[in-house]
């Protein structure tokens, strides 16, 4: 018997095939994550409609926009860490349901503050929802456990661009 090599783990299960539901489950963490990056440049789009709509100033503008993204950046490593603490798919799904709820919250906002905080809570239940993706991701992966780190790549860094 040979030992294993640093790509091989003994005792690894053998891969699965991946089902429908699978597919499906990816499809929807996906997709949040594709939400959760493209209201970021939604909002700087409609700038103008919202500051026209709702008499907004340059700087409450400036808030509506970068108070989405601070918090979303300020609680990443948190919403990571509660997803490592009471469970990357319920954390998941909390993200999802505030992120809902305060989406919802931005379009029925009747005046600049009000949208001001939505969004902060959108960039917060964002936060919470986004880092459980790779993590569900990785988890339902049908590829066995390699116990390695990927090898880099063999073409110069030159090469790469």
């Amino acid at each position: 018997m040979t030992a294993p090599t640093s790509c091989q783990v003994t005792g690894a299960a053998p891969a699965r095939r991946a089902t429908r539901r699978d597919w499906a489950g990816l499809t929807v963490v996906l997709a949040a994550m594709s939400i959760s990056q493209i209201d970021m440049f939604i909002v700087n789009v409609a700038a103008p409609a919202i500051q026209s709509g709702l008499h907004a100033s340059f700087g409450a503008l400036q808030l509506v926009i970068d108070g989405y993204v601070i918090a979303y950046a300020a609680g990443m490593v948190t919403g990571g860490r509660l997803g490592d603490r009471i469970g990357r798919k319920r954390t998941f799904q909390i993200g999802v349901a505030a992120f809902t709820a305060a989406s919802l919250l931005c379009a029925l906002a009747p005046d600049t503050p009000v949208l001001i905080a939505a969004r902060v809570l959108q960039g917060l239940s964002a936060a919470v929802m986004t880092p459980q993706v790779l993590s569900i991701v990785r988890a339902q992966s049908p590829m066995p456990a390699t116990g390695a780190a990927p090898s880099p790549p063999t073409a110069p860094p030159s090469a790469w661009v």
